[in-house]
């Protein structure tokens, strides 16, 4: 599968399991596995392995008609390699 459940992305789905425990039309919160970066830095090779790159493999658009909708869904922190816990991810602005 190319791109995953929101348009316009060419990549494929990273290898590890990001659980989704609560989702809705503007947010969702995800159970971050640990040894798993955030986002990767221009200077680090996390490549794939980020979760930035598979969350549009695992959470559902907005419905249409939804307002402010972001074009690739965004964590609004992050929280360090080693560690897991729930993150909160923005859908809409």
């Amino acid at each position: 599968m190319h791109g995953g459940f929101y348009p316009g992305f060419q990549t494929t789905k990273p290898p590890f399991e990001l659980p989704v425990v609560y989702e809705d039309d503007h947010f969702a919160i995800v159970n971050k596995p640990p040894g798993v970066v955030c986002y990767a830095h221009r200077k680090q090779s996390a490549g794939m392995m980020t979760v930035r790159a598979v969350l549009p493999f695992v959470l559902k658009p907005p419905r249409r008609g939804t307002l402010a909708i972001m074009r690739r869904p965004a964590s609004v922190h992050r929280l360090d390699k080693p560690t897991s816990g729930l993150l909160l991810v923005a859908k809409t602005r």
